[in-house]
This record gives C-alpha cells, sequence and structure tokens, in this order.
C-alpha cells in the first residue's frame, strides 16, 4: 500500500466497499446473532460517502464554518478556480496540492489544526473530508474528454518542471503517440484513463475503470455537497458559486491556458488531430474517454438545466 501511496482512508474506504466486507458481516450475523458492525452499518456507509446528518454545507455557506475543497482536474480551468479560492483565505487556512499531497499535510495537523482550514485545492480527490471536521463543499470542473486529453498532452510538452516533459517531448512527438506512451506508463495512465471519473469516484489508481466505480463518481458529483461546472459554460458555475457564498464577485482570471497567438480553437485542434490516429490510437482514446464522456454527458444535461434557472 505504501509503494503504491494509498492512504489509510482511502484504503478502508477500498475494504468497506468490497464485496468480502458485505459476504463477512451478512455470515457473521447469521452465525453469531447480530453484527454490532452490521448494525451500525448505514451509519459508516454515510460516514464513507460524506453523508453524515448535517454535513451539506448550508446555502449560503459560512466560509468560517465550511471547508471548500476543489478536486482539480489538470486542464478543466482548474488553475483559474484556484486563483479565486486562494484570495479569500488567509495563508494558515488554506491546502495546496502544489505543497504535497492534501492527505499527508492534513493527517498531520492536530484536530484544531484542521478546524481551521478553509480551504483545499489541487490535484486531489473525493473523499478527503473525511480528515476534515468541518463540513465540507466539494467542488469540480468537468471538461469535453477528448479536447482534456489532447489539451493536457500540449501542456505538457510546454511545461519543463512536468515529470512527464521528456518523456513526452521525446517519445511522443504528436497526441497518437502521446496516447500510446499512457496505456505503458502507470501513473501517467491514472490521468489519462478516464481520470475525471478517477478523481471523482475516489483513489486515482483504481483499475480498471469500470460500471461501479463510474456510478460511485456520479454518486459523488450530484451529491448535495458538490457543486460543479462545464469548461465549456464556465462563467454560469462562476456566478453560482457567487450565488452560493462561495466567491465574492466574479473576476475573469485565466491560468494555464494555451500560449497567445494560438488561433485553432481546442476542439478544432482535437478533432484534427484524432482524424489522423491510427486504428489502434483510436482504440486508445475510445477506451480512454469511455467512462468521461458518459459522466461528461449526465453532467452536461443537468448543467443546461441549472443555467436556464
Amino acid at each position: 500500500m505504501e509503494a503504491r501511496q494509498i492512504t489509510l482512508p482511502q484504503l478502508r474506504e477500498m475494504l468497506f466497499d468490497s464485496d468480502e466486507f458485505f459476504d463477512r458481516m451478512a455470515l457473521t450475523s447469521k452465525t453469531k446473532g447480530p453484527s454490532p458492525l452490521l448494525s451500525g452499518l448505514p451509519r459508516i456507509l454515510r460516514r464513507i460517502a460524506g453523508r453524515e446528518p448535517g454535513a451539506v454545507p448550508p446555502w449560503p455557506i459560512d466560509r468560517a464554518k465550511v471547508t471548500v475543497v476543489h478536486l482539480h482536474i489538470p486542464k478543466s480551468a482548474g488553475s483559474s478556480l484556484n486563483t479565486h479560492l486562494m484570495t479569500l483565505y488567509p495563508q494558515s487556512a488554506r491546502i495546496n496540492a502544489n505543497e504535497g499531497r492534501p492527505e499527508k499535510q492534513i493527517s498531520a495537523m492536530s484536530r484544531q489544526d484542521r478546524g481551521r482550514i478553509g480551504v483545499v485545492v489541487g490535484h486531489t480527490t473525493h473523499g478527503l473530508g473525511r480528515l476534515l471536521t468541518r463540513p465540507v463543499l466539494y467542488l469540480a470542473v468537468l471538461r469535453s474528454p477528448g479536447p482534456r486529453l489532447f489539451s493536457f498532452y500540449r501542456y505538457i510538452q510546454r511545461t519543463p518542471d512536468h515529470r512527464y516533459y521528456d518523456a513526452v517531448n521525446t517519445e511522443a512527438p504528436d497526441f497518437g503517440a502521446f496516447l500510446e506512451l499512457a496505456s505503458t506508463e502507470t501513473v501517467l495512465r491514472r490521468e489519462v484513463d478516464n481520470g475525471q471519473v478517477r478523481r471523482l469516484a475516489g483513489p486515482m489508481d483504481t483499475t480498471p475503470v469500470d460500471t461501479r466505480v463510474y456510478l460511485r463518481a456520479c454518486e459523488h458529483l450530484f451529491a448535495p455537497d458538490m457543486m460543479y461546472g462545464l469548461v465549456e459554460n464556465f462563467d454560469p458555475f462562476l456566478q453560482r458559486l457567487v450565488d452560493r457564498g462561495v466567491l465574492d464577485k466574479l473576476k475573469d482570471v485565466r491560468a494555464n491556458a494555451a500560449p497567445a497567438g494560438e488561433t485553432v480553437a481546442p476542439g478544432e485542434a482535437f478533432a484534427k488531430e484524432r482524424d489522423r490516429l491510427s486504428d489502434t490510437q483510436a482504440k486508445l482514446l475510445d477506451a480512454f474517454t469511455l467512462w468521461d464522456n458518459k459522466l461528461y454527458a449526465c453532467a452536461a444535461r443537468q448543467d443546461r438545466k441549472m443555467s436556464a434557472t
């Protein structure tokens, strides 16, 4: 578990979510009478899912009593939202994934210090709220999966301090080669292979993503303690955050955007690259975006409804 960088809370979630757990609890109940653990199962499951009574943040939120956790999905306007959020809290109330894994940072803190955390931002996963003492409001911004992967590829290409900068610029001269590289590099694949579903479902190293993982991501995305938006409809999402009290005002901040001077729209650039893929590369793209596309389609339908009201 340590070698795979699995935290104890993540391990606990996997164990409670396993078929073996439920089978063992049922067996204990039949042979030895009611199991204390089984009788407390609804409470345990609510806690795992962040559904303890009173855990849903109020509307509007009181930023002194609620912790906002932004699940930053790479190349989905996450840096822009992080910039918005970080300006609203003092340094002592902020946890930034750029300074180390949020789980480790929070686990090392006293309960009193955890109670001061107002915002957590960065490339983290759903479930972090179990380590916090306040009610948690999760935020996420989704993006059309194909263009997100192409944008992620281009971002690595031009970012020298990215861990895959050398590999991508040496071994992936085009998008198709990048997909092939991702299929062989474990850490890179976690982000490329339905990375949006993985981040929303929980541990990123879930292998493979299947119906069960997808449904967990949907449960988290549409839960009362989550607010989400789309890159393609970003401003209405920001307005909803203002209405809820998460942000004070709308402010146009575009961080980590494509370099100035690029005249081709991201969707159009992706479409051209997709047409150049070999059959093998196209199958990889389909596999890497299968569950993310399903999730995005559901989210887009709900986003249209929210934007219309």
